[in-house]
């Protein structure tokens, strides 16, 4: 294994309140900058940029699954625990990034989402699926199951 100056091992970022990326996957320490948000101990890491957003997705060795939602959004206030638990269960497997889409808006722009709840599934940074809408816990977790294998 990596020591841990090459690799974090558990992984949450954060970028100003705005992108949270949950999950245990091994990313390269080059994607760690301390613009923009402070860091929680060893498991956090900040995004500052766009283009940072971009590249962790297009980097990373497990699926990236983009879940898009905003505050004011009941149907992503009832499917926001769900996604949560999605990061134990998928532990090692998967990175979750969660986005505010008020906030990110040129994300938003880029990946062409047009409604709340957005759950995108990102392979080698190309999409493979998309679940538009609150989604049963079983949805998600087949839709995750079907791009790990």
């Amino acid at each position: 294994m990596s020591h841990i100056s090459d690799y974090f091992y558990k992984l949450t970022i954060i970028m100003s309140s705005h992108i949270i990326i949950l999950a245990v996957a091994r990313i390269p320490i080059s994607f760690c900058k301390r613009k923009g948000a402070s860091l929680l101990a060893v498991n956090a890491l900040s995004i500052s940029t766009d283009d940072e957003f971009e590249q962790l997705i297009n980097n990373s060795q497990v699926p990236v699954i983009v879940y898009f939602w905003a505050e004011w959004c009941l149907p992503c206030k009832i499917i926001s625990p769900v996604i949560d638990t999605l990061v134990d269960e998928f532990a090692g497997k998967i990175l979750i990034a969660k986005l505010d889409s008020d906030n990110c808006k040129e994300i938003v722009k880029h990946h062409k989402v047009y409604s709340i709840p957005t759950v995108m599934i990102l392979k080698n940074g190309i999409e493979t699926e998309r679940l538009i809408g609150s989604r049963h816990r079983d949805e998600l977790q087949r839709a995750i199951l079907r791009n790990i294998k």
